[in-house]
Order: structure tokens, then sequence, then C-alpha cells
């Protein structure tokens, strides 16, 4: 199984609401750079699962697509961002 963004962002908004999926550029912003504004990452949305469950449905579907997903310190979001095509082969 391999979904493209727009389907992957679909399947988070079925899981969690699309409320609670974040994806605009300026409100993803603050998910994407680290707390001494040194780092700067990449993602296609930042996630809020309300509780394990959700966090439990956000991980099969990621894992099902190979999509990378980290917990950014001290914030409760989950955000995921794609591998590179290399690394995914990988994995």
């Amino acid at each position: 199984m391999s979904l493209n963004d727009q389907e992957l962002i679909t399947g988070f908004e079925k899981i969690i609401g699309k409320a609670q999926v974040i994806t605009a550029p300026d409100d993803l912003e603050p998910y994407l750079v680290d707390w001494r504004k040194r780092y700067r990452g990449q993602a296609i949305a930042a996630l809020r699962p309300g509780n394990t469950q959700e966090v439990s449905e956000i991980v099969k579907l990621c894992a099902a697509n190979r999509i990378a997903m980290f917990r950014k310190v001290a914030i409760p979001v989950c955000v995921v961002a794609r591998l590179l095509t290399v690394m995914a082969d990988k994995w």
C-alpha cells in the first residue's frame, strides 16, 4: 500500500478529525523548527491525536505506507514526514 500525500491526510482526518490535522504552512511552521531555531524539518502534516486508540491507528496507517513520524518534545503532537525514496527502500 502506498498512498499519496492527500490520501494520507484524508486517512488521518478520518482517524482524528479534520480539526486535529494541521496542514496549512503557517500553522505547521511551529512544529517544524526546534526550540533554538537552528534546525528546520519538513512534514506534510502535524497530528493531534486525542487518545491512545487514535495514536495506534495513526501508527498503523504510517507503517502500512512506510511513513516516518516523530513526536516533537514537550508538545503532544505527532508530525508526519515522508521518507526519501532511498531511505524508504531500506526500511
